[in-house]
């Protein structure tokens, strides 16, 4: 029986998720070609595959270079950048390759990438609502929190509300801002308004709580 060929992998963008995608890969034993523009990048992971790249301009003409046409799946992991991200998967797309995947960051972006006819997209951006749907319950969590601790230290929380409301925001504006100084990161202001959303949710779930076990204790003391 004839031995079937190891598939090939590219991975185009070597941000956080790019560079922890194709170290899995070549680890896992796959050939993979990376490419991006940072040498520094390029030159680390060197130590995991001999198929590094350094291309400044994501051209056609560039990319065939280094022999991405040959792979049979090739990552797109530059969404930050939408204008590159969508003409570097066209470009992609126009050189045969089997599979393209592309990172999406927003719904629109994943809506543009799939009207291009991009296999597993709807996947895509399922993954992008679950992730912004883990944060809102994150902060969610913690002002449910915040807000039970308030009642230890007052008998009327409510009269205090403007506090784990307050260090809710700050959390989130602070997450926000790290990821501006992250790579392969980007800092939305949606972000930030969707974590406030949850933490009103989760201080509004703890009220709630404390009225309904207050009702309870006054019924139980009743009889």
């Amino acid at each position: 029986m004839k031995k079937q060929m190891a598939a090939t992998y590219g991975v185009i963008g070597l941000g956080r998720f790019g560079t922890a995608l194709a170290m899995t890969l070549a680890k896992a034993g796959k050939e993979v070609i990376v490419i991006d523009k940072i040498e520094s990048k390029v030159r680390e992971m060197r130590q995991y595959t001999d198929y590094a790249f350094i291309v400044d301009e994501l051209t056609e003409s560039a990319l065939r270079e280094t022999g991405i046409q040959n792979c049979d799946v090739v990552i797109v992991c530059i969404g930050e950048k939408v204008d590159v991200s969508i003409l570097t998967t066209m470009s992609i797309l126009g050189m045969g390759v089997p599979r393209v995947i592309s990172k999406a960051i927003s719904q629109e972006q994943g809506a543009v990438l799939r009207r291009l006819g991009m296999p597993g997209l709807a996947q895509r951006l399922t993954m992008h609502l679950v992730r912004k749907l883990a944060h809102f319950c994150e902060y969610l969590l913690e002002g449910f929190l915040l807000m039970l601790c308030m009642r230890v230290y007052s008998r009327r929380p409510l009269r205090h509300i403007t506090v784990p409301m307050l260090a809710g925001v700050l959390t989130a504006l602070t997450d926000e801002t790290i990821q501006l100084f992250s790579e392969g990161r980007s800092s939305q202001v949606t972000d930030v308004w969707l974590d406030s959303a949850g933490v009103l949710a989760g201080i509004l779930a703890a009220l709630l709580l404390m009225g309904l076990w207050r009702l309870l204790f006054h019924h139980r003391k009743k009889e």
